[in-house]
Formats: C-alpha cells, structure tokens, sequence
C-alpha cells in the first residue's frame, strides 16, 4: 500500500512536533546530519544507561523515527537474540497497512547489541537501498518484512 502525499505530509509534521515537544530526543546522525529520535537507549551512551539503571547487555534493541530528506521512517534494528524467528542478519522493510505512511525498517543484526555507531552505519546502508530503488519503498510493500539487502 502507498501511501498519500497527504499521509507523507502528516508523518513528516508528526515529527516536526514530536521534535519540537522533546528537542533533548532529538539526534543528529554524527556524518549525515538526518535528525532521528530513538525509542530505546544505546549500549554505548554510559550515562544514559547509567540513569536508567540498566546495563549495555539490556540494549538488544533500538527503534527511531527518521527524517531523511522529504520523508520519515520508523528505523528498528534488533539483534537476533530479539527477532524470534529464523530471519538471517540483512535489512528489511514493511509498510504496515495501520500506518501507511510510514515505511517500515528493519535490520536484524548478528551483533549482542545495539550500539549508536551501528544504528548510524545502518542509516547510512538503508539510505543508499532507498536512493537505488525509491519507488520499492514507496508502492511495493505490504504488511510482511520484506528483504531488501544484506548487511554491509
């Protein structure tokens, strides 16, 4: 399912205000300058892990809204300690017909952990699949996890 221009528009406003409610969320990508907000720590920020009174091993799982040029995404990168199924480490994508306006992520890594110089490389493989194939991302996904690449 694609979704509307309109649709578009309001992911990418919901993100402008989601920005504009918590801007101490608000993550630049250290070499692309995409702003991005994670739901769920790094097991490399130490003070944040340390305020919230868990350990980096807890950090099995990062997701984030992103805003890469006119759109959003909702970015998940899991270890396979957190995908129960038999997928192989790789990037994948969904379009979830509840929320047509945003293109699902996700990338299954082999790693223990997620950490925010690996999200950021992920950002930067997932972009480079979107600049190659726009048009997949925008008409040909559905509700499943579909593999788009392995993982660089």
């Amino acid at each position: 399912m694609r979704a509307s221009d309109n649709e578009e528009s309001e992911a990418i406003d919901d993100f402008e205000r989601r920005c504009a409610y918590a801007p101490v969320s608000v993550y630049i990508h250290r070499d692309k300058q995409w702003r991005y907000i994670p739901i769920h720590p790094f097991a490399d920020e130490p003070g944040v892990l340390r305020r919230l009174g868990i350990g980096p091993d807890d950090c099995r799982g990062v997701d984030a809204y992103w805003r890469a040029d006119d759109a959003v995404y909702f970015l998940q990168v899991w270890t396979q300690r957190v995908d129960t199924t038999d997928r192989k480490p790789g990037l994948y994508a969904q379009r979830p017909d509840e929320s047509p306006a945003l293109c699902y992520l996700t990338a299954i890594v082999p790693d223990a952990t997620v950490t925010r110089t690996h999200f950021e490389s992920i950002m930067e493989q997932l972009h480079r699949q979107i600049e190659v194939q726009p048009t997949f991302f925008n008409l040909s996904l559905g509700a499943a996890l579909v593999p788009i690449s392995t993982l660089d």
